[in-house]
């Protein structure tokens, strides 16, 4: 089972901003205790996602995770780096973070103002990852779909993963519908795959409807599973309770799609070696 989207924070080595005002974060959130996060999960292996350091730190920080990477007992089997598409160097960044381990990038979009992935520089960037065999991690709200299908739309080549289902609105709210309307045009790009994590909060009977609707859309050949610790911790959500949570909504799945959501969608869409 891969974990496709683990944070691990290492305050004392990187500075992270926006933990300023997230004091429940505040502390020692490491690969030990990972390990004893996901005890008993059935977890095998993870995918470390950048924690959006500082920009000053970003290639230190996918250097890091890399060198962990590249020993077994870690667990880490890729690294999916920071970046600053709309900067000026963008590819000397892409030089410096470049390795074996790195399988793709990330630019947190729920955070900055719209008009940052409008830019003809920023989808220029995300559409040369495909030259590098680089896939980008769509991090969104849900509010915000229109601008991801806009980006999708104009990196045809890359790879994309819409982390956290992007972000649903509650099932009895007054944006559910527009939310599924925007998965289901999402979906019809073959070059984006689904991440179902970071719902924590949708824990109970508002998980199903949407693990529902990602996997009529998707289809199970694009959806893959990650736990999202520490920041699931936000919700009150353990990374234990999360995985059996998702494991019990699959249990009546055939064990080739429980095969492909826990591991093997990952496998490939990360072309993980």
């Amino acid at each position: 089972m891969i974990d496709s989207h683990q944070h691990l924070i290492e305050a004392g080595r990187f500075r992270y901003p926006w933990l300023t005002g997230v004091p429940e974060l505040h502390g020692q959130f490491g690969l030990e205790q990972y390990r004893s996060a996901s005890q008993g999960t059935g977890i095998g292996s993870s995918i470390f996602m950048e924690v959006d350091v500082a920009e000053e730190d970003q290639a230190a920080e996918a250097a890091y995770f890399c060198s962990l990477a590249e020993g077994s007992s870690s667990g880490i089997v890729a690294v999916v780096a920071g970046c600053r598409p709309e900067s000026a160097g963008f590819h000397e960044h892409l030089a410096r973070v470049e390795h074996d381990k790195v399988v793709g990038l990330r630019r947190i979009l729920h955070v900055v103002p719209d008009a940052i992935s409008q830019s003809t520089d920023f989808r220029r960037n995300v559409a040369s990852l495909a030259d590098h065999d680089l896939s980008f991690d769509l991090c969104i709200r849900a509010d915000q779909l229109p601008l991801g299908l806009e980006l999708i739309a104009a990196a045809p080549q890359t790879r994309f993963i819409l982390d956290h289902c992007a972000n649903p609105p509650a099932v009895d709210s007054g944006d559910w519908q527009a939310w599924c309307d925007n998965i289901a045009r999402c979906a019809d790009f073959a070059n984006v795959t689904c991440k179902v994590s970071g719902l924590g909060a949708h824990l109970g009977p508002g998980l199903r409807p949407i693990l529902e609707q990602v996997s009529t859309n998707f289809g199970w050949d694009r959806l893959m599973f990650g736990g999202d610790w520490p920041v699931c911790l936000l919700a009150d959500t353990s990374l234990v309770s999360w995985t059996d949570s998702v494991r019990a909504l699959l249990s009546d799945q055939s064990e080739e799609r429980q095969q492909a959501f826990f591991s093997g969608n990952a496998t490939r869409t990360y072309g993980l070696r």
